[in-house]
């Protein structure tokens, strides 16, 4: 209990969203017309994760949108009583390996139910740009503290 209590201690940036649509294991599926990029992107992704997502049919989706509107972007949608995401990824990442993988990862965090941080991490993650060019990340970012102290209090409550 001790330890519990300090590793608590030092949780000082995540925030969930108010309704986490969050399930053990999270049931995705990919849109059909996916580049195959952004699939091998997203499965990679997944493995840094300690919660389990597994690919079969499902209304949260993945996809890839051709769009200069935004680099990555969960959408949540209501209706009635269902309530599911979309993760949407611009095709303008195909191009920046890293920057794509860091993009994958925090919205996959997004579609979990975290929001954005504060805290050095993937949830306090933006694309680089320079005169609307996207300048490629120097490495793929992994999992902060404070990202994984998210996902353990979404595991966990």
């Amino acid at each position: 209990m001790k330890a519990c209590i300090i590793l608590l201690a030092s949780v000082v940036g995540y925030k969930v969203a108010e309704t986490s649509l969050f399930t053990n294991p999270m049931i995705f599926q990919f849109c059909e017309d996916i580049q195959n990029t952004f699939k091998t992107t997203v499965l990679d992704a997944i493995e840094l994760l300690p919660c389990k997502m597994i690919q079969r049919k499902s209304k949260n989706r993945i996809c890839n949108v051709d769009t200069s509107e935004f680099y990555g972007r969960t959408v949540t949608v209501h209706r009635g009583t269902e309530v599911w995401t979309e993760i949407q990824l611009s095709d303008r990442l195909l191009n920046y390996p890293n920057t794509m993988n860091n993009v994958v990862l925090h919205e996959l965090l997004h579609s979990i139910g975290l929001k954005h941080s504060d805290q050095p991490g993937i949830m306090n993650y933006s694309v680089l740009t320079q005169r609307n060019s996207i300048l490629e990340d120097r490495r793929v970012l992994w999992l902060s503290e404070d990202d994984i102290m998210g996902l353990y209090y979404l595991l966990h409550h």
